[in-house]
C-alpha cells in the first residue's frame, strides 16, 4: 500500500478523496494545516504528496518548493491540485512533478500517481 499525504483546507474535498483513493491501494493522511507539513512527512513517510495551490494560510507552491528544496523530501514526487486555470503554467515554477486541475477524474489522478511512484527519479525538474 502506497502512502500518500494531502494537503487541502477543505476537509470535505480531502475525506472524499481519501475515500476514493482507498479503493486503489492507497493509505491517505489528509491535513488542512500545512504549518507541519514536515512533521507528519517525517512521521508518515509518504511515498507521494498532493498539494492544493490555495491553502488558508499560504499556498501549495511555496510547500512543494520547500519539499523540493530539503535534501531530506526532494525525492517525493508532489502533484499540485487546483480549480485555478493558472496552474497549466504555475506547477513547474514550485518544482512539482505534475498537476491536476479540479474537478478531476479519480482514475487520472490515479494514472499521474502510479506514473510519479514508478518513474520519480527518472524525471526531474530544477527549482
Amino acid at each position: 500500500m502506497k502512502r500518500v499525504v494531502v494537503v487541502d483546507a477543505d476537509t470535505d474535498f480531502t475525506n472524499g478523496l481519501k475515500q476514493e483513493l482507498s479503493g486503489y491501494d492507497f493509505e491517505i493522511k489528509a491535513i488542512s494545516d500545512p504549518e507541519n507539513i514536515f512533521e507528519v512527512i517525517a512521521r508518515n513517510d509518504p511515498d507521494l504528496v498532493l498539494v492544493n495551490y490555495i491553502l488558508n494560510d499560504g499556498n501549495g507552491g511555496t510547500i512543494s518548493h520547500q519539499i523540493k528544496s530539503d535534501p531530506q523530501t526532494h525525492d517525493i514526487p508532489v502533484i499540485m491540485m487546483s480549480d485555478y486555470s493558472d496552474l497549466r503554467t504555475l506547477w513547474k515554477k514550485f518544482g512539482c512533478n505534475d498537476y491536476v486541475l479540479k474537478p478531476f477524474n479519480t482514475r487520472d489522478l490515479v494514472e499521474k500517481m502510479n506514473f510519479w511512484l514508478r518513474n520519480v527519479n527518472r524525471f526531474t525538474f530544477s527549482h
